[in-house]
Protein backbone atom coordinates (compact mmCIF):
# COMPACT_ATOMS: atom_id res chain seq x y z
CA UNK A 1 0.00 0.00 0.00
CA UNK A 2 1.42 3.58 -0.64
CA UNK A 3 2.41 5.09 2.39
CA UNK A 4 1.05 8.05 4.20
CA UNK A 5 3.46 10.60 5.23
CA UNK A 6 1.89 11.43 8.61
CA UNK A 7 4.43 14.13 9.60
CA UNK A 8 3.44 16.47 7.91
CA UNK A 9 0.08 16.60 9.36
CA UNK A 10 1.07 18.08 12.51
CA UNK A 11 1.86 21.32 10.84
CA UNK A 12 -0.91 21.95 8.42
CA UNK A 13 -4.25 20.33 9.46
CA UNK A 14 -6.27 21.85 12.09
CA UNK A 15 -5.07 20.40 16.00
CA UNK A 16 -8.78 19.31 16.72
CA UNK A 17 -8.52 16.79 13.63
CA UNK A 18 -5.08 15.54 14.64
CA UNK A 19 -6.72 12.39 15.91
CA UNK A 20 -8.62 11.86 12.46
CA UNK A 21 -6.28 12.93 9.42
CA UNK A 22 -3.50 11.85 8.02
CA UNK A 23 -1.63 14.25 5.63
CA UNK A 24 -1.48 14.21 1.78
CA UNK A 25 1.03 12.15 0.88
CA UNK A 26 3.73 12.68 -1.18
CA UNK A 27 3.51 10.89 -4.07
CA UNK A 28 -0.33 12.06 -4.77
CA UNK A 29 1.02 15.87 -4.80
CA UNK A 30 3.60 15.07 -7.05
CA UNK A 31 1.69 13.37 -9.54
CA UNK A 32 -0.98 16.25 -9.77
CA UNK A 33 1.50 19.18 -9.68
CA UNK A 34 3.97 17.06 -12.51
CA UNK A 35 0.87 16.34 -14.88
CA UNK A 36 1.07 19.62 -16.68
CA UNK A 37 -2.11 20.42 -15.81
CA UNK A 38 -4.63 21.85 -13.40
CA UNK A 39 -7.11 20.03 -14.09
CA UNK A 40 -8.37 16.77 -11.40
CA UNK A 41 -11.43 14.32 -12.35
CA UNK A 42 -14.30 13.41 -9.87
CA UNK A 43 -16.07 10.28 -10.79
CA UNK A 44 -20.14 9.30 -9.28
CA UNK A 45 -21.43 6.21 -10.13
CA UNK A 46 -23.56 6.86 -13.00
CA UNK A 47 -23.91 5.16 -15.97
CA UNK A 48 -22.95 6.86 -18.41
CA UNK A 49 -19.90 5.48 -17.62
CA UNK A 50 -20.21 2.81 -19.52
CA UNK A 51 -20.35 5.22 -22.48
CA UNK A 52 -16.63 6.20 -21.94
CA UNK A 53 -14.75 4.07 -24.28
CA UNK A 54 -10.98 3.48 -24.13
CA UNK A 55 -9.16 6.29 -25.35
CA UNK A 56 -10.62 8.25 -22.06
CA UNK A 57 -9.59 6.07 -19.21
CA UNK A 58 -6.13 5.89 -21.22
CA UNK A 59 -6.48 9.85 -20.87
CA UNK A 60 -7.89 9.88 -17.67
CA UNK A 61 -4.84 8.30 -16.19
CA UNK A 62 -2.96 11.00 -16.68
CA UNK A 63 -4.84 13.36 -14.05
CA UNK A 64 -4.99 13.54 -10.68
CA UNK A 65 -8.89 11.75 -9.79
CA UNK A 66 -11.12 10.21 -7.20
CA UNK A 67 -13.67 7.61 -7.47
CA UNK A 68 -16.43 7.62 -4.62
CA UNK A 69 -18.45 4.97 -3.02
CA UNK A 70 -19.23 1.63 -5.27
CA UNK A 71 -16.85 3.61 -8.29
CA UNK A 72 -14.08 0.64 -7.85
CA UNK A 73 -16.36 -1.87 -8.85
CA UNK A 74 -18.17 -0.40 -11.56
CA UNK A 75 -18.07 -2.94 -14.69
CA UNK A 76 -16.52 -0.27 -16.90
CA UNK A 77 -14.02 0.91 -14.40
CA UNK A 78 -13.06 -2.89 -13.80
CA UNK A 79 -13.04 -3.37 -17.59
CA UNK A 80 -10.52 -0.76 -18.03
CA UNK A 81 -8.31 -1.36 -15.14
CA UNK A 82 -8.82 1.93 -14.29
CA UNK A 83 -7.46 2.72 -10.64
CA UNK A 84 -8.38 6.54 -9.13
CA UNK A 85 -5.67 7.69 -7.16
CA UNK A 86 -8.25 8.65 -4.08
CA UNK A 87 -11.30 7.08 -3.15
CA UNK A 88 -13.71 8.39 -1.10
CA UNK A 89 -16.63 6.87 0.82
CA UNK A 90 -19.03 8.72 2.42
CA UNK A 91 -20.82 5.79 3.84
CA UNK A 92 -19.44 3.30 6.38
CA UNK A 93 -20.46 -0.03 4.85
CA UNK A 94 -18.59 0.64 1.85
CA UNK A 95 -15.28 -0.21 4.08
CA UNK A 96 -16.06 -2.20 7.26
CA UNK A 97 -15.02 -5.35 7.65
CA UNK A 98 -18.22 -7.33 7.48
CA UNK A 99 -18.10 -9.97 4.96
CA UNK A 100 -21.96 -8.60 3.69
CA UNK A 101 -21.19 -5.39 2.66
CA UNK A 102 -19.55 -4.39 -0.38
CA UNK A 103 -17.10 -7.54 -0.62
CA UNK A 104 -16.57 -6.57 -4.49
CA UNK A 105 -15.12 -2.61 -3.47
CA UNK A 106 -12.62 -4.31 -1.45
CA UNK A 107 -11.25 -7.61 -3.38
CA UNK A 108 -10.41 -4.93 -6.12
CA UNK A 109 -8.57 -2.95 -4.06
CA UNK A 110 -6.71 -5.34 -2.10
CA UNK A 111 -6.08 -6.99 -5.69
CA UNK A 112 -4.31 -4.09 -7.07
CA UNK A 113 -0.13 -4.04 -6.61
CA UNK A 114 0.81 -2.06 -3.81
CA UNK A 115 1.92 1.36 -5.48
CA UNK A 116 -1.00 1.29 -6.92
CA UNK A 117 -3.90 0.91 -4.86
CA UNK A 118 -6.13 4.32 -4.28
CA UNK A 119 -5.80 6.28 -1.10
CA UNK A 120 -8.93 5.73 0.57
CA UNK A 121 -10.68 9.02 1.80
CA UNK A 122 -13.54 8.29 4.62
CA UNK A 123 -15.26 11.49 5.67
CA UNK A 124 -16.57 11.43 8.87
CA UNK A 125 -20.39 11.61 7.98
CA UNK A 126 -21.90 7.93 8.76
CA UNK A 127 -18.41 6.58 9.99
CA UNK A 128 -18.18 3.53 12.46
CA UNK A 129 -15.53 1.25 12.36
CA UNK A 130 -13.51 1.35 9.00
CA UNK A 131 -10.44 0.67 7.44
CA UNK A 132 -8.61 3.92 5.73
CA UNK A 133 -6.04 6.06 4.63
CA UNK A 134 -6.96 9.16 5.83
CA UNK A 135 -9.73 10.60 7.93
CA UNK A 136 -11.72 14.30 6.36
CA UNK A 137 -14.24 15.92 8.42
CA UNK A 138 -17.74 17.03 7.56
CA UNK A 139 -19.50 20.50 7.49
CA UNK A 140 -22.73 21.97 5.98
CA UNK A 141 -20.90 25.30 5.21
CA UNK A 142 -18.02 25.71 2.15
CA UNK A 143 -14.51 26.25 3.62
CA UNK A 144 -11.15 26.50 2.49
CA UNK A 145 -9.84 24.87 5.67
CA UNK A 146 -7.87 21.66 5.04
CA UNK A 147 -8.87 18.57 6.38
CA UNK A 148 -13.09 19.71 6.04
CA UNK A 149 -15.72 19.13 3.26
CA UNK A 150 -18.89 20.08 2.55
CA UNK A 151 -21.21 17.07 2.40
CA UNK A 152 -24.51 17.71 1.20
CA UNK A 153 -25.75 14.13 1.46
CA UNK A 154 -23.18 13.40 -1.46
CA UNK A 155 -19.91 11.83 -1.85
CA UNK A 156 -19.41 13.53 -5.10
CA UNK A 157 -19.51 17.24 -3.29
CA UNK A 158 -17.32 16.09 -0.33
CA UNK A 159 -14.83 15.31 -3.07
CA UNK A 160 -14.82 18.05 -4.62
CA UNK A 161 -14.31 19.93 -1.97
CA UNK A 162 -11.59 18.02 -0.32
CA UNK A 163 -9.54 18.10 -3.71
CA UNK A 164 -10.44 22.28 -3.95
CA UNK A 165 -9.11 22.21 -0.40
CA UNK A 166 -6.05 20.34 -1.00
CA UNK A 167 -4.75 21.20 -4.61
CA UNK A 168 -6.70 24.41 -5.96
CA UNK A 169 -6.86 23.49 -9.44
CA UNK A 170 -8.10 25.33 -11.87
CA UNK A 171 -10.65 22.86 -13.05
CA UNK A 172 -12.33 19.67 -12.00
CA UNK A 173 -14.11 17.64 -14.50
CA UNK A 174 -17.49 15.34 -13.08
CA UNK A 175 -18.27 11.96 -14.95
CA UNK A 176 -21.26 9.76 -14.00
CA UNK A 177 -23.14 12.79 -12.59
CA UNK A 178 -26.21 11.00 -14.48
CA UNK A 179 -29.01 11.92 -12.18
CA UNK A 180 -31.68 10.70 -14.91
CA UNK A 181 -35.23 9.62 -13.33
CA UNK A 182 -35.98 7.39 -10.52
CA UNK A 183 -32.47 6.16 -8.69
CA UNK A 184 -30.81 9.24 -10.59
CA UNK A 185 -27.33 8.67 -8.77
CA UNK A 186 -27.19 5.28 -11.06
CA UNK A 187 -24.48 3.15 -11.48
CA UNK A 188 -25.46 0.22 -8.47
CA UNK A 189 -28.37 -1.85 -7.56
CA UNK A 190 -30.35 0.43 -4.96
CA UNK A 191 -27.97 3.53 -5.01
CA UNK A 192 -30.18 6.38 -5.68
CA UNK A 193 -30.20 9.90 -5.38
CA UNK A 194 -30.45 11.77 -1.50
CA UNK A 195 -31.35 15.16 -3.70
CA UNK A 196 -34.15 14.72 -5.78
CA UNK A 197 -35.27 17.67 -8.31
CA UNK A 198 -35.21 21.12 -7.32
CA UNK A 199 -33.17 20.04 -3.96
CA UNK A 200 -30.50 18.33 -5.97
CA UNK A 201 -30.14 21.38 -8.37
CA UNK A 202 -29.64 24.10 -5.69
CA UNK A 203 -27.29 22.22 -3.64
CA UNK A 204 -25.21 21.21 -6.93
CA UNK A 205 -25.41 25.26 -7.70
CA UNK A 206 -24.25 26.01 -5.08
CA UNK A 207 -21.88 23.56 -4.94
CA UNK A 208 -20.66 25.75 -8.17
CA UNK A 209 -20.58 28.99 -6.98
CA UNK A 210 -18.60 27.80 -4.25
CA UNK A 211 -15.89 26.43 -5.76
CA UNK A 212 -16.08 29.21 -8.98
CA UNK A 213 -15.03 31.69 -5.89
CA UNK A 214 -12.78 29.94 -4.55
CA UNK A 215 -11.01 29.69 -8.21
CA UNK A 216 -11.95 26.24 -9.66
CA UNK A 217 -14.22 25.99 -12.78
CA UNK A 218 -16.50 22.53 -12.16
CA UNK A 219 -17.66 21.18 -15.58
CA UNK A 220 -19.81 18.08 -15.99
CA UNK A 221 -18.35 15.41 -18.68
CA UNK A 222 -21.20 12.89 -18.44
CA UNK A 223 -22.94 12.40 -21.42
CA UNK A 224 -26.68 12.65 -21.57
CA UNK A 225 -26.92 14.36 -17.62
CA UNK A 226 -30.16 15.76 -16.46
CA UNK A 227 -28.24 17.89 -13.85
CA UNK A 228 -28.23 21.82 -15.57
CA UNK A 229 -27.03 23.15 -12.08
CA UNK A 230 -23.30 22.50 -13.28
CA UNK A 231 -22.62 23.50 -16.92
CA UNK A 232 -21.97 20.77 -19.17
CA UNK A 233 -18.38 19.47 -21.39
CA UNK A 234 -16.88 17.26 -23.57
CA UNK A 235 -13.93 15.62 -22.31
CA UNK A 236 -11.70 15.48 -25.17
CA UNK A 237 -12.01 19.43 -24.65
CA UNK A 238 -11.51 19.73 -21.07
CA UNK A 239 -8.22 17.23 -21.61
CA UNK A 240 -7.36 19.34 -24.69
CA UNK A 241 -7.04 16.45 -26.85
Amino acid sequence: MRQVDNQRVRESYPSDLLGLVADVPEWLTEKFYHSGTDVALVFGCGPSLEDMGKDFWNAAERYLSCGVNGFPILTPVVEACFVSDIWLAIDAVRDLDKGDNYVGVRTVWEACKAGEKPLRLMASANRSSTVTDLYIDHRTDWSLDRGFCKYGRSSVQAATHWIINEFRPAKIALFGLDYNGPGRAGGLAGNSSHQPGKKLEKVFGELYESAKESGTELINCSPGTGLDAIPAGNWKEVFEL
